[in-house]
């Protein structure tokens, strides 16, 4: 009997209607706006039940066709906003007149949740992303299917509150990740019990990352403020509060009280009102006195005094040399108690009840002589007096922490500041420049004539490249550009962190890329002469309100990008934005944008979701058909043309048939009805809704800059670009099929980055642009059509300047190879960094795996095994003596010479072994992430900085001595599914304090994993988390190692 899924549990059944695993009856269906059960999505998601729904999404079950395995499915769809009847169609439609903006600004941070998600692939207790794509309007993010119940559900299961051994025990693992989401940047903001899930197998997950914020850029996957009643502090519920790590650390240490009291704390605006008895001493006596300290650090309401960050925290509830308490359980009889007892508990001394009004005390003398509306008086101006004092920290102080023990690496001090020196300095910084700095005003001035010199990029230049003036760089706070100055260079400014104000000159007309990146101006006046503004030239800085000249014709991605407190933009009638661009050229969650109605300020806000608010309307001087649910609107004056409605245009004539090539003028096909107007266009805005630019659509367009393309573009048609005047050009991961010669002869185009999918890219799609200096192709692009002709070329044209940026063993790197172009390694899928970053070195180390160093990060890529290397001293020779001598690699991969800078290390997936010495002597390396790899062949050694490592689900075999001296290693979490691990697989750590295993792992009969080659090389303070039952738990108990048996 042919089997099936059953959409309640994705179990194979027969076809009967009632599942037999699940109860579940097919004969019920999603409701009428959900989702049909049995849709296919992307032709791999099979769709089944809703597992829940809210006001900005619904998730369902569904199984992955071509991994075999279930998924959880969140579909953007925001009720308020859009409707669907899916007896008609599957697409969402929007329902409301003002709907459109909220709908494309909350879809594009959808999405951004996908992609901050997925940073963290290789942390298991944080729910992994999969993919995320576009389809039915919307937009989907594909996550693991986590089963289990919420941390608040299980503390009501047991009746109220738990106990200290179990709650830390579950989220012990939660801060850990948390300090990883903190480490690159982000902030989560909603931690809560009901966003950490328990699994049934054992472990929990952090949920729900739709309001995390990048702190870095201020971007952040929601634009509503985000107040967790009882876990929120007190500047989440300030307009522009002073967000950081120390906001996750008061939510987390709320989330410990409420599991270890069984109460909710008051919300933080009515703590600073009301007496709160926090003593933990009485609530939960069992909790030991130095985690009680801890938790009151983290639950201090003014961000100065509270714990600054996670790893501050896990310090101060797990310190070094504490004995763990006493468990609630005993120990299983014949198991080995391998918890201690905790010391004595002090007896709290007993404190008179005191009010406390935004941090001070209130004492009770003072208490008795207030009236009852006297106190609210008092508590009114000291929450003024807190926002002020919260607000205006640019970062808090620390609060109380021990010092440093964790297994978190910790920042190296900065170094002094450059001593004050005379009052004035000064220099050339070009043949007709000059530049003074007032060392007293700490006022720099620019004087001379005509355009700045460009600077070189941190990442990849000698310091003799920099501004001549970065040595005063934490000094500049004023900064005076004289007339006569027609452009700032590139990176002038670049990360002068202390600048708050900048004098344009009325002679400018450019500011280069990153000028004035990641200062600290707080406004900027710019000259109604200015022509351009390059891309990141303002990003980072803490403007509020910006005014773009009327003047000002050409603003490039990412110009203003950053800036979280950004709130007004006023732009020119006739200013060209970059729209094409993956980088928005504003950010901020509250961006209104003051423009003209049918103007590139009004599209510019529709993409990228922010308030338009017309300043008055321009008139569109054509407009028409050109398809058939397609049209056009142009205003010659401006230069806009928009295409808009739904499927593909109509394929074209081009200007080009006419005359000697009348010949291939094809029979039922017009010229473009803009034909005459093409040398007036200058942006084109495609809307989503259209599916294909037809063929020769806007073929010849000279003066054509910049070109969106919505959402549901999939086709680009047949010379549809044809000698267009666009520079840059970055096309959209919805884009599958670009039709041949689609971009052919475009004179002034130098940048191109291809959509990281695309399938197959024809030989001609971007053939003989003479000025093409970068071209990004994916990896698993395939180039097809060489049996036709040269590559980029239909005419023998010769790209000298030209660089693909690619992967090693690509199409891209085969096709660079035989047609003698030179190639990069790279990655074309983030735009987020300037134009041209790519390896700053590279080599080759296995047969068909590579490595590249980009600052101080080193990745490895490609299919199978790694090289093993021999390294000549006597340990290593013998640790070496059971390898086969003939495999071994004499000298190093060629990154041996970075070990003291390479901090990271990242595997991509189809790396399958790490081998012999591969990452030996690494001092700076603190952070490796595994990907996929199956095997470790002893590739680690006196990785000195390595203080933790999650060993991935994918890892089969572990060898001994895989981590052989590295003397801090201080925790490894092995996620499970490895077949084999050998004696010794943890030796030679003499710093580890745990091994985490999640319980599935295979440990031979009497295999050590401690073996070690000497005593004081054994660690002796281990503790093994161990699952009943497991080879681990044998494996303790067999070498009297210590051990905790976790759910």
């Amino acid at each position: 009997m042919e089997q099936k899924r059953c959409y309640g549990c994705m179990r194979l059944k027969d076809d009967q209607p009632v599942c037999p695993h699940c109860g579940y009856d097919e004969r019920t269906q999603n409701d009428i706006h959900q989702l049909p059960t049995g849709t296919v999505l992307k032709e791999q998601y099979l769709i089944g039940r809703v597992l829940g729904q809210g006001g900005f999404g619904i998730t369902y079950l569904a199984w992955d066709l071509y991994l075999d395995t279930p998924v959880a499915v969140k579909e953007y769809f925001p009720k308020e906003v859009v409707m669907r009847e899916c007896s008609v169609s599957t697409n969402v439609s929007i329902c409301t007149t003002d709907g459109e903006t909220r709908f494309r600004n909350n879809k594009e941070r959808f999405l951004r949740e996908a992609k901050m998600l997925a940073r963290f692939s290789q942390t298991p207790e944080i729910v992994q992303v999969r993919n995320f794509f576009l389809a039915n309007n919307t937009a989907y993010i594909v996550m693991e299917y986590v089963e289990g119940i919420t941390l608040k559900q299980y503390v009501a299961d047991q009746g109220g509150k738990l106990s200290v051994e179990e709650t830390m025990s579950i989220l012990r693992p939660i801060l850990r990740a948390l300090a990883m989401v903190h480490k690159a940047g982000l902030i989560h903001r909603d931690i809560s019990p009901d966003n950490i899930m328990l699994l049934p197998g054992g472990g929990a997950k952090l949920l729900d990352f739709g309001a995390v914020r990048d702190v870095a850029s201020g971007s952040s996957a929601s634009t509503e403020a985000i107040l967790k009643r009882g876990f929120a502090p007190i500047e989440q519920y300030q307009k522009r509060g002073n967000l950081g790590p120390w906001t996750d650390v008061y939510a987390m240490s709320a989330t410990i009280y409420y599991c270890v009291t069984g109460e909710v704390l008051l919300d933080s605006p009515d703590r600073l009102l009301e007496y709160e008895d926090l003593d933990l001493s009485k609530k939960a006596p069992q909790l030991p006195e130095y985690q009680c300290r801890a938790l009151e650090h983290g639950l201090q309401l003014r961000t100065e005094n509270r714990t600054a960050s996670v790893e501050a925290l896990y310090r101060e509830l797990f310190p070094e040399n504490v004995p763990a308490p006493e468990p609630s359980k005993p120990a299983p009889k014949g198991k080995k108690q391998a918890v201690k007892k905790g010391a004595p508990k002090k007896e709290p001394e007993k404190k008179a009840p005191v009010l406390k009004i935004a941090g001070w005390e209130v004492p009770a003398q003072v208490r008795r002589w207030l009236l009852p509306g006297a106190a609210a008086v008092l508590a009114v101006a000291a929450i003024c007096i807190a926002a002020v004092l919260i607000a205006g920290k640019a970062q808090p102080a620390p609060g109380p922490e021990p010092e440093p023990t964790s297994f978190w690496p910790t920042l190296a001090p900065t170094e002094e500041a450059i001593p004050a020196g005379d009052e004035i300095v000064s220099g050339q910084c070009g043949e007709s420049m000059t530049w003074t700095l007032n060392r007293t005003t700490q006022t720099l001035t620019i004087e001379g004539e005509g355009k700045m010199q460009n600077y070189a990029a941190w990442w990849n230049a000698p310091w003799a490249d920099y501004a001549p003036w970065n040595d005063y760089r934490d000094e500049i706070t004023a900064v005076v550009i004289g007339e006569g100055i027609t452009e700032v260079g590139e990176r002038a400014f670049d990360t002068f962190e202390n600048l708050q104000s900048v004098q344009l000159p009325s002679s400018l007309r450019g500011v280069n890329q990153q000028a004035f990146y990641r200062c600290n101006l707080h406004s900027v006046q710019l000259p109604e002469g200015l022509r351009y503004i390059a891309p990141f030239a303002f990003a980072g800085n803490a403007l509020t309100e910006l005014t773009l000249p009327e003047g000002l014709r050409y603003v490039y991605r990412g110009a203003f990008q950053g800036m979280e407190d950004l709130q007004s933009v006023t732009i020119g009638s006739a200013t060209r934005l970059n729209l094409c661009s993956t980088e928005p050229i504003f950010t901020g969650t509250n961006v209104t944008i003051h423009g003209y109605t049918n103007s590139a300020a009004e599209d510019y806000a529709r993409i990228y979701g922010h308030e338009f608010q017309s300043v008055g309307t321009l008139e569109w001087t054509s407009e028409g058909q050109c398809g058939d649910d397609v049209y056009y609107q142009l205003n010659r004056d401006t230069g806009l043309l928009r295409v808009n409605g739904s499927g593909a245009m109509w394929d074209f004539n081009g200007i080009w048939m006419e005359g000697e090539n009348a010949a291939d003028w094809v029979e039922g096909r017009e010229l473009p009805p803009w034909s005459q107007e093409r040398e007036n266009i200058y942006v084109v805005a495609i809307g989503d809704g259209v599916t294909c630019v037809g063929d020769n659509a806007f073929e010849n367009c000279p003066w054509l800059w910049d070109v969106s393309f919505g959402s549901t573009v999939e086709r680009i048609g047949f010379q549809a670009f044809l000698s267009a005047g666009f520079e840059l050009l970055a096309l959209p991961d919805n884009i599958t099929d670009i039709s041949g010669c689609a971009f052919n002869w475009c004179p002034n185009l130098w940048y191109v980055r291809l959509p990281e999918q695309l399938p197959e890219l024809w030989r001609d799609a971007i053939a003989d642009c003479e000025n093409l200096r970068e071209l990004w192709i994916g990896r698993d692009t395939v180039i097809t059509g060489l049996d036709k002709g040269e590559f980029l070329t239909n005419s023998g044209m010769s790209f000298p300047n030209l660089t693909i940026v690619g992967l090693r063993g690509s199409d891209a790197e085969r096709v660079a190879e035989e047609k003698g172009i030179s190639f990069a390694v790279g990655t074309p899928g983030c735009m987020s960094e300037p134009l041209g970053r790519w390896a700053e070195d590279e080599g080759q180390c296995g047969p068909d795996v590579w490595w590249f160093k980009s600052g101080d990060t080193l990745t490895l890529y490609g299919t199978g095994d790694t090289y093993a290397y021999r390294i000549d001293d006597e340990a290593r020779r013998t640790w070496a003596s059971n390898w086969p001598q003939e495999s071994l690699q004499d000298g190093d991969p060629g990154f041996y010479q970075y070990r003291d800078e390479i901090a990271r290390i990242v595997i991509m997936p189809g790396v399958r072994a790490l081998n012999l010495f591969l990452f030996c002597d690494m001092s700076a390396l603190n952070y490796v992430d595994f990907g996929t790899v199956y095997d470790l062949h002893q590739p680690f050694g006196n990785c000195s900085a390595l203080e933790y490592v999650r060993l991935p689900q994918s890892l089969a075999f572990i060898a001994g001595g895989a981590f052989n001296y590295c003397a801090n290693l201080r925790s490894i979490t092995v996620e499970g599914g490895s077949d084999s691990i050998e004696a010794g697989a943890f030796g030679n750590c003499p710093a580890l304090e745990e091994v985490i295993f999640y319980g599935n792992e295979h440990i031979e009969a009497g295999a050590d994993l401690l073996a070690s080659d000497s005593d004081e090389s054994r660690s002796d303070h281990v503790t093994f988390y161990v699952k009943e039952g497991s080879d681990a738990l044998r494996c303790a108990q067999e070498y009297n190692i210590p051990y905790e048996i976790t759910e």
